[in-house]
């Protein structure tokens, strides 16, 4: 077809094709879609061969690492119809390029471990790693988010259709960013201030509201100012929420305190010698947007769960990044806390955490 296709280009425009060019065109033809020329019906039947695995991969999340993948209908057709063009287009031996996948990989490390670890026996294919992070995507956006979203809780002395008018005016604007919402009449709520430690209090009586100074006092039916309000105190919340677990989790997987290598390494094979680590194995390793390199495990019985950083005095260069950190996670996959342990690494590869470590074990 390259040749036809040259000889016809060539006779038309006069134009004379080099080797690159030849090689360029022949890249291009094996990425175009060729379902058109196949026997009638043969997209259907992979399609159906695609929903059976995407069953049993649901299914392993939800078994083996207690994770809810629920996609709308139109969500899961795009997930299919991407794996489904995976899938054809490694077969023909052409591969996107992503150039975003270092921090693709730093910002959603669950997911995209998740890809690599089930998909080879789930889907009986082993995806090209340019690719890995564009499909994980597609589970961030179901699992990835909201992890540290505060309740929400209304009090107030006022008639009840007037709340519940106001409880699904802040469901609608704030429905991705709160837990759920809780209504307590003004009579009878709580006097504890640990009562109120993680949640987001909003009030809309004046005198509640000076015995509760972290409550916010709103309109029963909601200004633009009651929103600009609602806002930053929930940003507030959602931080205090996230960097006390975070401190937790830290203790809680031995990672509170950083291992420093202070020696002149020259590579990836002197390092782990230096330090006695080995990589998983299935030997993922992912060089991240930050100068660090991420090398995540996951097991199946026999360990507990813990992360280990390394910082480097002395960094080294590795797949043409100069690497800085690196972190060690190793996953128990049956503990059923794989949120918790994933957004821990998660917020250890932030670019804010690793430059607090720098500044105060190194510098």
């Amino acid at each position: 077809m390259l040749l036809e296709l040259v000889e016809r280009i060539s006779a038309l425009t006069g134009v004379a094709f080099s080797q690159d060019d030849m090689a360029d065109c022949q890249r291009r033809l094996n990425g175009l879609n060729t379902l058109d020329g196949r026997a009638a019906g043969w997209r259907d039947r992979c399609m159906q061969e695609y929903e059976q695995n995407y069953e049993k991969f649901r299914r392993r999340l939800k078994e083996v690492f207690g994770l809810e993948f629920e996609p709308d209908r139109e969500e899961k057709q795009n997930f299919l119809l991407y794996i489904s063009k995976t899938a054809w287009r490694s077969g023909s031996g052409h591969v996107n390029s992503n150039f975003l996948k270092r921090e693709i990989n730093r910002r959603y490390p669950m997911s995209v471990h998740l890809i690599l670890e089930c998909f080879p026996c789930c889907f009986s294919m082993n995806v090209p790693e340019p690719e890995v992070s564009n499909l994980a995507l597609y589970l961030a956006g179901k699992m990835d988010r909201g992890a540290y979203r505060p309740e929400c809780v209304i009090i107030s002395d006022r008639n009840p259709s007037v709340l519940y008018h106001l409880k699904a005016q802040i469901e609608e604007r704030f429905v991705h960013l709160l837990d759920r919402i809780l209504i307590v009449q003004d009579y009878c709520y709580p006097k504890e201030p640990e009562y109120y430690k993680d949640r987001l209090v909003l009030v809309t009586d004046e005198t509640v509201a000076l015995h509760l100074p972290e409550a916010v006092f709103i309109k029963p039916f909601l200004t633009e100012k009651n929103l600009l309000d609602i806002t930053k105190k929930l940003e507030i919340k959602t931080r205090e929420i996230r960097e006390r677990n975070f401190c937790a989790f830290l203790q809680r997987y031995g990672a509170d305190r950083p291992h420093i290598c202070r020696e002149h390494i020259k590579d990836i094979k002197e390092f782990l010698q230096i330090t006695g680590e080995k990589k998983p194995e299935n030997s993922y390793e992912f060089v991240l947007d930050i100068n660090a390199v991420l090398f995540p495990g996951i097991h199946y019985g026999g360990t507990e769960n813990s992360i280990r950083i390394y910082l480097l005095k002395y960094p080294f260069m590795h797949r043409g990044t100069s690497v800085r950190m690196a972190v060690f996670s190793d996953y128990e996959a049956e503990s059923m806390e794989m949120k918790n342990f994933y957004n821990c690494v998660r917020m250890i590869l932030n670019p804010d955490h690793m430059r607090r470590l720098e500044k105060e074990y190194l510098l």
